[in-house]
Protein backbone atom coordinates (compact mmCIF):
# COMPACT_ATOMS: atom_id res chain seq x y z
CA UNK A 1 0.00 0.00 0.00
CA UNK A 2 1.43 3.24 -0.95
CA UNK A 3 0.93 6.37 2.01
CA UNK A 4 1.74 9.75 1.12
CA UNK A 5 3.80 11.86 3.69
CA UNK A 6 1.88 13.01 6.38
CA UNK A 7 1.57 17.08 6.98
CA UNK A 8 0.60 19.23 9.70
CA UNK A 9 -2.44 21.98 8.97
CA UNK A 10 -2.20 24.72 11.64
CA UNK A 11 -6.15 26.56 11.45
CA UNK A 12 -6.15 29.97 13.07
CA UNK A 13 -9.25 31.19 14.23
CA UNK A 14 -9.25 34.57 14.76
CA UNK A 15 -12.19 36.69 16.45
CA UNK A 16 -14.65 39.00 15.20
CA UNK A 17 -14.54 42.66 16.11
CA UNK A 18 -18.25 44.28 15.79
CA UNK A 19 -18.13 47.53 14.71
CA UNK A 20 -19.01 49.65 17.42
CA UNK A 21 -22.32 52.41 16.68
CA UNK A 22 -23.93 54.93 18.49
CA UNK A 23 -27.14 57.60 17.80
CA UNK A 24 -27.13 61.04 18.56
CA UNK A 25 -29.12 64.14 18.63
CA UNK A 26 -28.14 65.78 15.04
CA UNK A 27 -28.94 69.38 15.93
CA UNK A 28 -28.09 71.11 19.11
CA UNK A 29 -29.17 75.29 20.15
CA UNK A 30 -27.19 76.38 22.82
CA UNK A 31 -27.60 79.70 24.01
CA UNK A 32 -24.06 81.18 24.31
CA UNK A 33 -24.97 83.55 27.39
CA UNK A 34 -22.11 81.66 29.94
CA UNK A 35 -18.69 79.92 29.68
CA UNK A 36 -19.49 76.30 30.34
CA UNK A 37 -22.52 74.39 29.73
CA UNK A 38 -22.86 70.11 29.97
CA UNK A 39 -25.54 68.48 27.33
CA UNK A 40 -26.70 65.02 29.00
CA UNK A 41 -27.51 61.89 26.07
CA UNK A 42 -26.70 64.06 23.04
CA UNK A 43 -24.68 60.56 22.29
CA UNK A 44 -27.18 57.77 23.00
CA UNK A 45 -27.58 53.90 22.11
CA UNK A 46 -23.64 53.54 22.71
CA UNK A 47 -22.87 49.87 21.93
CA UNK A 48 -19.31 47.92 21.07
CA UNK A 49 -21.29 46.68 18.45
CA UNK A 50 -21.80 42.39 20.03
CA UNK A 51 -22.54 41.60 23.42
CA UNK A 52 -19.23 39.45 23.64
CA UNK A 53 -17.52 42.78 23.10
CA UNK A 54 -18.85 44.60 26.39
CA UNK A 55 -15.70 44.42 27.83
CA UNK A 56 -14.15 46.63 25.48
CA UNK A 57 -12.92 50.47 25.87
CA UNK A 58 -14.75 52.84 23.79
CA UNK A 59 -14.03 56.65 23.01
CA UNK A 60 -15.51 59.17 21.26
CA UNK A 61 -13.48 61.09 18.23
CA UNK A 62 -14.45 64.81 17.10
CA UNK A 63 -12.97 66.63 14.02
CA UNK A 64 -12.53 69.22 13.23
CA UNK A 65 -9.82 69.25 16.12
CA UNK A 66 -9.74 72.98 16.11
CA UNK A 67 -12.76 75.02 16.38
CA UNK A 68 -13.04 78.67 16.93
CA UNK A 69 -12.76 81.44 19.29
CA UNK A 70 -10.73 79.15 21.64
CA UNK A 71 -13.92 76.74 21.71
CA UNK A 72 -13.93 73.96 23.56
CA UNK A 73 -15.56 70.83 23.12
CA UNK A 74 -15.59 67.66 24.63
CA UNK A 75 -17.36 63.90 24.92
CA UNK A 76 -17.65 61.65 27.54
CA UNK A 77 -18.07 57.67 27.27
CA UNK A 78 -21.53 57.96 28.18
CA UNK A 79 -22.23 60.68 25.42
CA UNK A 80 -22.53 63.85 27.54
CA UNK A 81 -21.21 67.04 25.50
CA UNK A 82 -18.90 69.39 27.29
CA UNK A 83 -19.02 72.67 26.32
CA UNK A 84 -16.55 75.43 27.05
CA UNK A 85 -15.35 79.07 26.43
CA UNK A 86 -18.01 80.23 24.43
CA UNK A 87 -19.86 83.22 25.64
CA UNK A 88 -21.16 85.50 23.11
CA UNK A 89 -20.27 83.07 19.65
CA UNK A 90 -22.62 83.59 17.41
CA UNK A 91 -22.01 80.95 15.07
CA UNK A 92 -23.42 77.46 13.17
CA UNK A 93 -20.78 74.60 13.98
CA UNK A 94 -20.40 71.31 12.04
CA UNK A 95 -18.41 68.35 13.99
CA UNK A 96 -17.92 64.74 13.29
CA UNK A 97 -17.93 62.13 15.55
CA UNK A 98 -16.63 58.55 15.52
CA UNK A 99 -16.43 55.66 18.00
CA UNK A 100 -13.65 53.58 18.23
CA UNK A 101 -13.23 50.59 20.21
CA UNK A 102 -9.71 48.70 21.61
CA UNK A 103 -10.40 45.39 20.01
CA UNK A 104 -8.10 43.05 17.64
CA UNK A 105 -9.18 43.82 13.84
CA UNK A 106 -9.43 40.84 12.23
CA UNK A 107 -9.36 40.71 8.35
CA UNK A 108 -12.10 43.60 7.21
CA UNK A 109 -13.13 44.16 10.63
CA UNK A 110 -13.47 47.99 11.87
CA UNK A 111 -12.45 49.53 14.94
CA UNK A 112 -14.16 52.56 14.41
CA UNK A 113 -18.06 53.45 13.52
CA UNK A 114 -19.69 55.05 11.44
CA UNK A 115 -19.03 58.96 11.41
CA UNK A 116 -21.74 61.31 12.23
CA UNK A 117 -22.87 65.01 12.03
CA UNK A 118 -23.56 67.11 14.68
CA UNK A 119 -24.81 70.74 14.04
CA UNK A 120 -24.10 73.22 16.90
CA UNK A 121 -25.82 76.67 16.96
CA UNK A 122 -24.19 79.15 19.21
CA UNK A 123 -27.06 81.83 19.55
CA UNK A 124 -25.86 85.13 21.48
CA UNK A 125 -28.20 87.06 23.35
CA UNK A 126 -29.33 89.90 21.55
CA UNK A 127 -27.64 93.64 22.41
CA UNK A 128 -29.89 96.15 23.63
CA UNK A 129 -32.50 98.54 21.87
CA UNK A 130 -31.05 102.25 22.41
CA UNK A 131 -32.43 105.72 21.09
CA UNK A 132 -35.50 105.15 22.92
CA UNK A 133 -38.01 108.46 22.55
CA UNK A 134 -41.33 109.09 22.83
CA UNK A 135 -43.06 112.02 20.61
CA UNK A 136 -46.46 113.48 21.54
CA UNK A 137 -48.26 113.56 18.52
CA UNK A 138 -51.52 114.91 19.67
CA UNK A 139 -53.99 114.71 22.75
CA UNK A 140 -54.14 111.09 22.95
CA UNK A 141 -51.66 109.24 20.95
CA UNK A 142 -47.93 109.20 22.40
CA UNK A 143 -45.21 108.19 19.75
CA UNK A 144 -42.62 105.47 20.62
CA UNK A 145 -39.42 105.14 18.73
CA UNK A 146 -36.67 102.92 19.50
CA UNK A 147 -33.69 101.57 17.29
CA UNK A 148 -31.05 98.42 17.84
CA UNK A 149 -28.18 97.55 16.49
CA UNK A 150 -28.60 93.91 14.11
CA UNK A 151 -31.49 95.97 12.29
CA UNK A 152 -29.28 98.98 11.99
CA UNK A 153 -26.53 96.61 10.52
CA UNK A 154 -29.21 94.73 8.60
CA UNK A 155 -28.05 91.94 10.84
CA UNK A 156 -28.45 88.19 9.24
CA UNK A 157 -26.18 86.20 11.83
CA UNK A 158 -27.19 82.95 13.35
CA UNK A 159 -28.56 84.62 16.73
CA UNK A 160 -30.95 86.95 14.32
CA UNK A 161 -32.45 83.69 13.42
CA UNK A 162 -33.94 82.50 16.58
CA UNK A 163 -36.94 84.35 17.52
CA UNK A 164 -35.61 87.74 17.24
CA UNK A 165 -38.48 90.24 18.04
CA UNK A 166 -38.85 93.31 20.58
CA UNK A 167 -41.17 92.93 23.88
CA UNK A 168 -42.65 96.96 24.70
CA UNK A 169 -44.12 96.92 28.21
CA UNK A 170 -46.53 99.63 29.12
CA UNK A 171 -47.45 100.87 32.61
CA UNK A 172 -50.11 103.41 32.86
CA UNK A 173 -50.36 104.81 36.19
CA UNK A 174 -53.58 106.32 38.17
CA UNK A 175 -52.90 107.72 41.55
CA UNK A 176 -54.36 104.75 43.35
CA UNK A 177 -53.30 102.13 41.19
CA UNK A 178 -50.98 100.40 37.61
CA UNK A 179 -52.20 98.78 35.27
CA UNK A 180 -49.46 96.78 32.53
CA UNK A 181 -49.65 95.66 29.10
CA UNK A 182 -47.37 94.18 26.69
CA UNK A 183 -47.16 94.63 22.56
CA UNK A 184 -44.82 92.43 20.61
CA UNK A 185 -42.77 93.69 17.52
CA UNK A 186 -41.33 91.55 15.10
CA UNK A 187 -37.64 93.47 13.71
CA UNK A 188 -39.21 93.05 9.70
CA UNK A 189 -41.56 95.30 11.02
CA UNK A 190 -38.85 97.93 11.62
CA UNK A 191 -38.35 100.19 8.43
CA UNK A 192 -35.19 102.13 8.13
CA UNK A 193 -33.27 101.02 10.95
CA UNK A 194 -35.80 102.33 13.36
CA UNK A 195 -39.12 100.76 14.99
CA UNK A 196 -42.46 102.97 15.71
CA UNK A 197 -45.43 101.97 17.71
CA UNK A 198 -47.96 104.39 18.65
CA UNK A 199 -49.20 104.43 22.41
CA UNK A 200 -52.98 105.93 23.10
CA UNK A 201 -53.60 107.75 26.39
CA UNK A 202 -56.20 107.80 27.90
CA UNK A 203 -55.98 110.58 30.52
CA UNK A 204 -53.82 113.53 31.24
CA UNK A 205 -53.87 112.58 34.82
CA UNK A 206 -52.02 108.95 34.19
CA UNK A 207 -48.29 108.86 33.98
CA UNK A 208 -46.88 106.28 31.64
CA UNK A 209 -43.57 104.46 31.42
CA UNK A 210 -42.97 102.23 28.74
CA UNK A 211 -39.78 99.88 28.53
CA UNK A 212 -38.21 97.73 25.38
CA UNK A 213 -35.87 95.21 25.45
CA UNK A 214 -34.69 92.71 22.79
CA UNK A 215 -35.00 89.02 23.21
CA UNK A 216 -34.57 85.99 21.28
CA UNK A 217 -33.84 82.08 22.11
CA UNK A 218 -30.86 82.74 23.96
CA UNK A 219 -31.92 85.75 26.42
CA UNK A 220 -33.20 89.04 27.10
CA UNK A 221 -31.35 92.40 26.55
CA UNK A 222 -31.13 95.31 29.15
CA UNK A 223 -34.65 97.65 28.85
CA UNK A 224 -34.59 100.92 27.74
CA UNK A 225 -37.18 103.05 29.42
CA UNK A 226 -38.77 106.22 29.16
CA UNK A 227 -41.77 108.00 31.33
CA UNK A 228 -44.39 110.42 30.15
CA UNK A 229 -47.45 112.18 31.28
CA UNK A 230 -50.80 111.33 29.40
CA UNK A 231 -51.20 114.19 27.15
CA UNK A 232 -50.78 117.48 26.75
CA UNK A 233 -51.43 121.02 25.07
CA UNK A 234 -48.50 123.17 23.45
CA UNK A 235 -48.73 126.70 22.90
CA UNK A 236 -52.28 126.99 23.67
CA UNK A 237 -54.06 129.99 21.57
CA UNK A 238 -57.38 131.39 22.86
CA UNK A 239 -58.06 133.32 19.31
CA UNK A 240 -61.47 134.11 20.41
CA UNK A 241 -60.30 136.77 23.27
CA UNK A 242 -59.19 139.84 21.34
CA UNK A 243 -57.20 141.53 23.50
CA UNK A 244 -55.69 138.66 25.35
CA UNK A 245 -53.92 135.14 24.17
CA UNK A 246 -51.99 132.70 26.18
CA UNK A 247 -49.12 130.55 25.36
CA UNK A 248 -47.97 127.84 27.01
CA UNK A 249 -45.04 125.16 26.48
CA UNK A 250 -44.47 122.16 28.59
CA UNK A 251 -41.67 119.97 29.01
CA UNK A 252 -42.03 116.78 27.70
CA UNK A 253 -42.05 114.87 31.03
CA UNK A 254 -45.24 117.32 31.98
CA UNK A 255 -49.12 116.73 31.11
CA UNK A 256 -50.92 120.14 30.49
CA UNK A 257 -54.60 120.84 30.50
CA UNK A 258 -56.63 123.51 29.74
CA UNK A 259 -59.78 123.78 30.80
CA UNK A 260 -62.20 126.38 29.85
CA UNK A 261 -64.56 126.88 32.60
CA UNK A 262 -66.86 129.71 31.96
CA UNK A 263 -68.68 129.21 28.49
CA UNK A 264 -68.67 132.53 25.61
CA UNK A 265 -71.77 134.77 26.89
CA UNK A 266 -74.10 136.09 23.90
CA UNK A 267 -75.17 139.76 23.16
CA UNK A 268 -78.34 139.33 22.05
CA UNK A 269 -77.46 139.17 18.66
CA UNK A 270 -76.34 135.72 17.71
CA UNK A 271 -72.62 136.29 18.02
CA UNK A 272 -70.54 135.60 20.67
CA UNK A 273 -68.23 137.68 22.51
CA UNK A 274 -66.16 137.12 25.67
CA UNK A 275 -66.71 139.58 28.02
CA UNK A 276 -65.52 137.45 31.04
CA UNK A 277 -63.34 134.36 30.86
CA UNK A 278 -61.72 131.95 33.26
CA UNK A 279 -59.58 129.08 32.64
CA UNK A 280 -57.88 126.55 34.78
CA UNK A 281 -54.54 125.71 33.74
CA UNK A 282 -53.53 121.81 35.11
CA UNK A 283 -49.63 120.31 35.03
CA UNK A 284 -49.26 116.94 35.92
CA UNK A 285 -45.39 116.07 36.22
CA UNK A 286 -44.64 112.42 34.76
CA UNK A 287 -41.88 111.87 37.46
CA UNK A 288 -43.47 112.58 40.86
CA UNK A 289 -47.33 111.98 39.63
CA UNK A 290 -48.39 114.62 41.46
CA UNK A 291 -51.06 117.40 39.64
CA UNK A 292 -51.75 121.10 40.58
CA UNK A 293 -54.29 123.72 39.16
CA UNK A 294 -53.76 127.38 38.71
CA UNK A 295 -56.86 129.40 37.32
CA UNK A 296 -56.62 132.58 35.41
CA UNK A 297 -60.05 134.81 34.99
CA UNK A 298 -60.15 138.36 33.61
CA UNK A 299 -62.58 140.98 31.79
CA UNK A 300 -61.94 141.39 28.02
CA UNK A 301 -62.16 144.75 27.01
Amino acid sequence: RNISEMYTLTVIVLPVNDMPYFSLKPVLVVPSHTNYMTFPSVIFNISTGAANEADQTLAFGVSPATLPDHLSLTLTSNGTLVLKNFMGLDQKIVVTVTLADDGTSAGNDSLMSAPQNLTIFFVAPPPQPFELTFLKRDFGVVQISWTHRWIQEGYGGISNQFNFSFAMSIVECKQDSCTSSYIALRPQECIGGSCVRDVRVTSWKNTYNVSVEAQNLAGISAPQSVKFAGSFVVDVALPLISSRQFNYTSKPSESLLLVHVLPPASNGSGSTYITAYEFELCRLLANSNVSDCITFSGVNP
